[in-house]
């Protein structure tokens, strides 16, 4: 099932080209793919090619963790200003508190050190699983 574009709105800017969309995503194993499919035909354009990776591997990441922990579907929200890429990834679920990766553990663990790295801000909303990030649409990124 694709996902639903519950918002959708563009127009041209001096900075740049605003663009703003929401997503419903099905949690299951098309969603990060989905997700993606709609990110890069909406922040194509606008978006140089090193932020527009920046912001697909936040997404997976956010959007893989939501399927693997989360309950019920996924919402995604983006918006690109032309200053920045502002983005929201939420489920059903009560939430979670990070965990600091454990020396030794040889399997999975790094997706929110990988968030932190790509993005210039990220967070959790408390008790809750929404999970924001900004990226910063600079030259060479």
């Amino acid at each position: 099932m694709p996902p639903s574009e519950a918002t959708a709105s563009s127009r041209p800017r001096d900075s740049g080209a605003d663009v703003s969309f929401a997503l419903s995503l099905p949690r299951g194993p098309a969603a990060t793919g989905d997700a993606r499919h709609v990110i890069r035909r909406r922040l194509g354009e606008p978006l140089s090619a090193d932020a527009l990776d920046d912001v697909l591997l936040v997404v997976t990441e956010l959007i893989a963790n939501a399927v693997v922990h989360g309950r019920g579907d996924i919402t995604l929200e983006i918006a690109f200003d032309g200053l920045g890429v502002a983005g929201v990834v939420a489920d059903e679920g009560p939430g979670f508190a990070p965990t600091p990766r454990r020396s030794g553990a040889r399997r999975g663990g790094y997706g929110l050190e990988l968030v932190a790295h790509l993005t210039d801000r990220w967070g959790l909303d408390d008790a809750s699983s929404r999970v924001w990030f900004e990226i910063v649409a600079r030259p060479g990124r």
